[in-house]
């Protein structure tokens, strides 16, 4: 009999964990500020949620290389339901901060301004209140797309008459580099050329990105005015090369302030913001979740409602009622914090798998070193259906010394070659940039010719599929690169 109870038990936890596998589905398509909002509501809805005022120390906060999770899906689910009857009767922490932290609610991030954005780092630096003024100045004197339009003199000349302090221009120009140096890259540029340049310098280290330095320093009006081949003849470079070159600029903004413009806020009401930050150390990795979810409780006078009627039979229909109504609330308060800590913990799970397979890019910030990844290999390490990964990673970014991305930006199919050697996507892609880069323009090759070319280098693939790597890549057919000589 005792058996039986036990299978009973056992069966109706399996139908919770199925029910809250159901309402976890929509909250791992969400964003960080789709999910904000829905917490919001939640505490509106249901008086038994409650934000919580002392949050426990956090679990999902950081963790760094060497540092792995062993639990299995199964088992996160599982973990706080021993029972039917093994609802959560205590504080439960649902937000991803670690415990010193101040608590930062939900916020409309689409209202900061690029100058509340910049003013906010410039406050964090040390610095004289004399700096600060110019660093105020130069802010003001930024337009939407965050370029300067007023020379370093200029600036110096507002200051000593609005404030009656004498400011020399090389003490503006020494502010304006600090300004420069703030988040996003390329802001307070005189001109495109040194935006793209600003950019450049916060790239890592390697041949390519020196390629393009040189490029947008010393030859930036061949490039801009594509003269190509004098591009080619100074630098000594094939067109492949000067190929990747290109795509690598094209990948800069040259207007980095837009996002912020007040003129253009209403494109970005829901303008991209992390869901994960990744650092680089050397060769050490640092995965943090921002600190955005408040943590929630159940509220104290629903758990005593709770704790009364578990206790004690309803006597009358008045009270029958009102313990129904309180049970249901209470259980959907703890399923709903549950779900959120079952939510960030996939999400943390998922994001550390993907930096163990790409973690060359991450370390290095080069595209190229990107690793064949499907969303199978992510659900096999983090034991969980392709279906849930494909839905962790909808409407995700993470950001890094080298950018913000999407996470679905990782996952790339892998080719294998004829010597057995599988690569990804992206690199079969660059092989077509530069099999194009180098054609004959009076001739350009069909599809069909860049997949034996392709085939000849080992990369098997068929024409349909070069076709659509082709498009992707946004390269016209052939009939469309042809050139006149």
């Amino acid at each position: 009999m005792a058996g039986k109870t036990a299978l009973t038990q056992e069966q109706k936890l399996t139908q919770r964990l199925s029910v809250l596998q159901m309402q976890l589905s929509p909250l791992m398509e969400m964003s960080n500020n789709e999910l904000e909002e829905r917490v919001e509501r939640e505490l509106d809805d249901n008086p038994a949620l409650e934000k919580a005022e002392d949050p426990t120390e956090g679990e999902l906060d950081k963790t760094q290389d060497g540092e792995e999770y062993t639990e299995t899906a199964d088992q996160l689910q599982a973990a706080d339901y021993a029972s039917d009857d093994d609802i959560p009767s205590y504080r439960l922490r649902a937000n991803n901060s670690s415990a010193d932290d101040d608590y930062q609610g939900p916020v409309a991030v689409a209202e900061d301004t690029l100058g509340d954005k910049l003013l906010e780092q410039i406050h964090e630096r040390e610095m004289s209140e004399r700096d600060y003024t110019i660093a105020e100045y130069i802010v003001g004197n930024l337009d939407d797309d965050g370029r300067l339009v007023r020379s370093a003199s200029a600036i110096a000349d507002d200051i000593t008459f609005n404030r009656g302090v004498t400011v020399e221009a090389d003490e503006v120009q020494r502010m304006i580099e600090e300004v420069q140096s703030l988040d996003p890259a390329g802001i307070a540029a005189r001109d495109l050329q040194e935006c793209l340049l600003l950019q450049m310098r916060r790239k890592p280290e390697n041949e390519l990105n020196r390629l393009v330095t040189e490029i947008l320093t010393n030859h930036f009006q061949d490039f801009a005015q594509h003269r190509y081949e004098e591009l080619c003849s100074d630098l000594g470079i094939s067109r492949a090369t000067l190929s990747q070159a290109s795509e690598c600029i094209t990948r800069l903004d040259p207007k980095p302030g837009r996002a912020y413009s007040s003129s253009t806020l209403a494109d970005y009401g829901n303008k991209i913001t992390p869901d994960f930050i990744v650092e680089v150390d050397g060769d050490t990795l640092t995965l943090t979740l921002p600190n955005s979810i408040p943590a929630l409780q159940i509220s104290e006078s629903y758990q005593i409602i709770n704790d009364y009627y578990t206790t004690h039979q309803p006597k009358t229909k008045q009270q029958a009622a009102e313990a129904a109504v309180a049970r249901q609330q209470y259980d959907s308060a703890a399923n709903f914090i549950r779900l959120i800590k079952m939510r960030q913990e996939t999400l943390f799970r998922t994001m550390r798998s993907i930096m163990d397979h790409q973690r060359q890019f991450f370390v290095t910030g080069d595209e190229s070193a990107m690793a064949p990844l499907t969303l199978k290999d992510v659900a096999a390490d983090i034991g969980n259906d392709a279906s849930v990964v494909s839905r962790a990673t909808t409407n995700k970014y993470v950001g890094t010394p080298w950018g913000t991305f999407s996470l679905k930006h990782f996952f790339n199919e892998g080719i294998t070659t004829s010597d057995g050697e599988t690569v990804s996507t992206k690199q079969t892609k660059n092989m077509i940039s530069e099999i194009v880069a180098e054609e004959d323009k009076r001739r350009p090759l069909s599809d069909e010719q860049i997949r034996i070319k392709l085939k000849s280098q080992g990369h098997d693939i068929s024409r349909r599929t070069v076709s659509k790597y082709r498009e992707q890549l946004s390269i016209p057919k052939a009939g469309l690169r042809k050139e006149l000589k």
